[in-house]
């Protein structure tokens, strides 16, 4: 029960760092992106064909840039 247990948490906290690090990777890029020139309207439009894929943790690290670079 106990191994159980640790085996639990530790697959909760692998997929949530797994999930972080998609994130980040996005967010990223199209921070990359927007400093060389890209504008937030084309990013705008990667986001919503992600949504449209359901990727939504690239879309969550494109949101990021995009609201960061906004500021």
């Amino acid at each position: 029960n106990c191994l159980f247990d640790i085996v639990l948490i530790f697959g909760i906290l692998f997929v949530s760092l797994l999930l972080m690090s998609i994130i980040e990777e996005h967010y990223k890029k199209a921070s990359v992106k927007l400093k060389n020139g890209s504008t937030v309207n084309e990013l705008y439009q990667q986001l919503y064909k992600l949504e449209k894929k359901e990727d939504y943790d690239a879309c969550a690290g494109i949101l990021k840039a995009i609201k960061e670079f906004s500021k």
